[in-house]
């Protein structure tokens, strides 16, 4: 599928790119086993969409029926939002060498208030679990929720919330967050102590801090806003 660029495509849009790369397996064979009246070869184009939809890498949350949005070519990418929401932090929030990646899709609209709000990630992934391979990027973001639990209202719409088991949940996530990044490469961590202190969130995590905002002095409101920097030196 690597064939195919990242964005938005219709299926026939698909066969297309497919062809042109490998027309010497695009014969005129009837599929036995698929759709009827289904060429072979567009059956293993099918095969392989649902395939990487369930590795995160393509997905079709929100629309229309026949189109996908796909994300296969990693190539040069050495940056990672592995919880983008809806990237507000970013001054460019279409990086060219960023993957942003969230566990879930909204579409503008969803908000009234704010309906231009939207999270439309590269790819729909847990950071928890990554399909990306060791030592894939330079620098990685972490913006996780920081709601313990909520039943309802715009924070929780926006931001999500850890849940119980976030002890379990962010530990997970710092050590496959670690194994992605490269040697020297850089993690940073956003963090405001709504229900959890900032000390008990750091315990969490097996490697010390390098640098970043060390006491409630330097944090404007009674919760505030926490950037934590790591760096992972090779041992």
């Amino acid at each position: 599928m690597k064939c195919v660029p990242d964005g938005l495509h219709h299926i026939e849009v698909i066969y297309d790119y497919v062809q042109e790369a490998f027309p010497n397996i695009c014969d005129e064979v009837i599929c036995t086993t698929g759709w009827k009246e289904s060429l072979e070869w567009q059956h293993k184009v099918r095969n392989a969409l649902q395939t990487l939809k369930g590795k995160g890498r393509v997905h079709k949350t929100g629309l229309e029926k026949g189109y996908w949005r796909i994300q296969v070519n990693l190539n040069g990418k050495t940056l990672l939002d592995a919880c983008c929401g809806g990237r507000s932090i970013w001054f460019d929030k279409k990086h060219t060498d960023a993957i942003y990646m969230d566990i879930r899709e909204e579409l503008p609209g969803t908000i009234a208030l704010q309906p231009g709000w939207s999270v439309e990630p590269d790819i729909i992934g847990d950071y928890r679990d990554m399909v990306f391979k060791d030592e894939t990027f330079h620098h990685v973001m972490w913006d996780i929720p920081h709601i313990l639990e909520a039943r309802a209202g715009i924070m929780l719409q926006k931001y999500g919330k850890l849940g119980h088991d976030w002890k379990n949940d962010v530990q997970r996530g710092f050590k496959e967050i670690w194994r992605v990044l490269k040697p020297h490469g850089t993690l940073v961590f956003k963090w405001c102590d709504l229900h959890i202190s900032v000390s008990e969130m750091l315990r969490q995590f097996p490697e010390t801090p390098l640098h970043g905002t060390r006491t409630k002095k330097s944090v404007s409101a009674q919760h505030g806003t926490y950037w934590i920097f790591f760096i992972k030196i090779p041992k």
